[in-house]
């Protein structure tokens, strides 16, 4: 395997001791009776005109799992999901609601260093969409948490463009503070054109400055000055016969002496938000602004959607569910997340996790009152939740509620097989509660310190203070 990927050196470190490849076997669809299939360079066969497609590891099984449940009516054909390590393929091979593949060149994605595995996912994944685009496939690419509720690939079709792309507002700032809006790579499609390449190839070179794609993809449009129009546009060409319901604003750049068309999706087409009222109205595609730190609890919640339904609000409902908060402290997707858990908590029932994400959110939007309610919840289900009692320790110091403090110290100090970013975190409780001989315990265990190594550590914090 060249340490050399996309024209810059991965350096010899990133090489895998024993590097897993597919085997290059047909990927056959000949009994579907399609009048056409290409072969990929790599022994993958291709039908169709737009192919949906994804990535998934291990700790995204669930997540798939939900995508496919919520937008198995809508999908076209089986999409292609390529496994980025062992647990995703054995899960998805031999499932016929997937077409379960491995990238050309294959490492397993879960034994790679968190380093390794960021520059892995970005690079291989290069490495499967640049092959569509050389053997002449158009694709859909498709994020896990854009779930699809009508067949968007008529529109995408219907639409003359190299690249046909949904938008967002809220990163890169760049980008929104010039245009408005960020194009969003949860959905995008391409045609296989000699401008597509070109826009990859550049694409690809940006990459490696942040190994985020849709960072470089909005950082190379704005540094190329991409001139977006009105839709039709007497300043674009091509524009007059767009189909233009769809779309928000169409532009042109020149990459490397192509010319590129960008189409954007309106959010009738693909919104950054769950559906709201009526089903009729939904959008082909709802891609929520869910924040992915608390990744347990937002699991759950796409795996209940299965079950309850995306969630719903009308403006009172929303109006509702956001009383006694400061929505303006919050991120839009943190505004998002909280609705989704007051959907998924009133219709599917209380989870600890759920509790403990919405509380987080009430307390950084001013609530406090309601946050300890949630947490005093979700410690009663589950009483050795160390995020709920850590939470809830700061929800008591807020509203000054000193016998609550007390008792989740009390709590606190018995968590001594916590991992060690737990214990530091009680460690800053414990200072702040003035236990000092916890605290400095804590914070050793925190270190990894033996315990000679405690003993002098306790001496010289005792000296410093």
């Amino acid at each position: 395997m060249s340490s050399s990927v996309f024209g810059f050196n991965l350096g010899s470190n990133l090489r895998p001791k024993a590097p897993c490849r597919l085997k290059r076997r047909p990927y056959s669809l000949a009994e579907a009776n399609l009048p056409e299939i290409r072969q990929s360079s790599w022994g993958l066969s291709f039908v169709s005109d737009f192919i949906p497609l994804s990535f998934v590891n291990g700790a995204y099984l669930p997540l798939l799992e939900a995508w496919r449940k919520l937008s198995d009516a809508a999908l076209p054909q089986a999409p292609h999901i390529y496994c980025m390590d062992m647990e995703a393929f054995e899960h998805c091979e031999g499932d016929d609601r997937f077409k379960a593949l491995k990238p050309p060149v294959f490492e397993d994605f879960s034994k790679l260093g968190m380093h390794r595995r960021l520059r892995y996912f970005w690079i291989r994944r290069f490495d499967v969409l640049e092959d569509y685009l050389k053997t002449g496939q158009s694709f859909i690419h498709t994020d896990l948490d854009a779930f699809w509720h009508k067949d968007i690939t008529p529109i995408i079709e219907s639409i003359d463009a190299d690249i046909i792309i949904s938008r967002e507002f809220g990163m890169p700032k760049p980008a929104v503070n010039t245009w408005g809006f960020a194009v969003c790579c949860g959905l995008f499609a391409v045609r296989p054109t000699a401008a597509s390449r070109a826009l990859f190839a550049a694409w690809r070179a940006e990459l490696p400055k942040t190994f985020h794609d849709q960072i470089a993809l909005n950082t190379l449009l704005l540094d190329a000055d991409i001139q977006w129009g009105d839709i039709p546009s007497t300043d674009l060409p091509n524009t007059d016969t767009l189909n233009t319901e769809y779309l928000h604003t169409y532009g042109t750049v020149e990459i490397a002496g192509e010319v590129v068309r960008v189409a954007v999706l309106n959010d009738a087409t693909v919104a950054r938000q769950g559906p709201a009222g009526d089903p009729a109205r939904f959008p082909f595609v709802s891609h929520p602004f869910f924040e992915r730190s608390q990744q347990k609890s937002c699991f759950k919640l796409y795996t209940a959607f299965c079950d309850i339904g995306l969630p719903r609000f009308d403006t009172d409902q929303r109006e509702a569910a956001l009383a006694g908060l400061n929505p303006q402290a919050l991120k839009p997707r943190e505004v998002q997340d909280y609705l989704a858990l007051c959907w998924a908590i009133s219709h599917g029932g209380a989870d600890a996790d759920w509790l403990v994400h919405r509380a987080t959110l009430a307390a950084k939007a001013g609530n406090h009152k309601a946050a300890a309610v949630d947490l005093e919840a979700a410690l009663e289900m589950q009483p050795g939740h160390s995020a709920g009692a850590l939470a809830l320790f700061d929800a008591y110091r807020e509203v000054e509620d000193d016998a609550g403090q007390a008792r989740m110290t009390m709590r606190l100090s018995h968590q001594h097989h916590a991992d060690k970013l737990t214990q530091r975190a009680i460690a800053k409780r414990m200072a702040l509660a003035k236990k000092p001989v916890a605290a400095s315990l804590f914070a050793s265990r925190a270190l990894g310190l033996a315990a000679g190594e405690r003993l002098a550590y306790w001496r010289e914090l005792w000296s410093r203070n």
